[in-house]
């Protein structure tokens, strides 16, 4: 993540002996969600993000320098009623997902400027439920930006699927002949 524009309040709070090391989610649903892994609520950015044990393990964040997708996973327990209900009645598939790294100070307070160290969206989520111990979890994964990269989306840059949407058209007839290996965004 190497020092990713942090603030000066944010590099000398990371060099102390001890820190208090926060995320920050925001779900996109149509009535966004908010959840830290504070053990308070704390606002953030103008938002209230929910401190109620809600979020309970955030996978590693990987970064490189390649083009590739890039995903995150978040456990998510203790959720009430209205957030379940969200989760099966609105398509969530897609929806974007937002995490920020921050850090609270020795007396809890939010150290200003929070870093995002993910923005994607939504792909996966499951439910698990334990009927004997009475409790549930919800599972979601997200992928990055690069996650439709070699999606086929149906176009054709050939003469032909330009004839189907634009009959007589001539702006692709000769693009067979000018084919060439365009490599760009791929690793060698």
């Amino acid at each position: 993540m190497a020092n990713r524009s942090m603030t000066a309040s944010m590099l000398t709070e990371i060099a102390k002996a001890s820190v208090r090391l926060v995320y920050f989610v925001k779900l996109g649903f149509s009535t966004p969600e908010y959840v830290t892994t504070a053990y308070k609520d704390v606002t953030f950015d103008g938002d209230n993000y929910q401190a109620l044990g809600h979020l309970l393990k955030v996978s590693d964040i990987r970064e490189t320098l390649a083009v590739r997708v890039n995903s995150v996973s978040l456990t998510l327990s203790g959720v009430d009623q209205s957030f379940i209900a969200t989760m099966l009645g609105e398509n969530v598939t897609n929806k974007t997902l937002q995490m920020w790294l921050g850090f609270l100070d020795s007396t809890g307070a939010l150290v200003p400027d929070p870093v995002e160290v993910f923005s994607g969206r939504i792909d996966d989520y499951k439910f698990s439920e334990d009927t004997i111990s009475g409790t549930a979890e919800i599972q979601v994964n997200a992928a990055n930006h690069w996650a439709d990269w070699e999606k086929i989306a149906g176009r054709r840059t050939n003469d032909e699927d330009q004839q189907l949407y634009y009959p007589g058209d001539k702006g692709l007839e000769f693009a067979s002949r000018i084919v060439k290996d365009l490599r760009w965004g791929q690793n060698d």
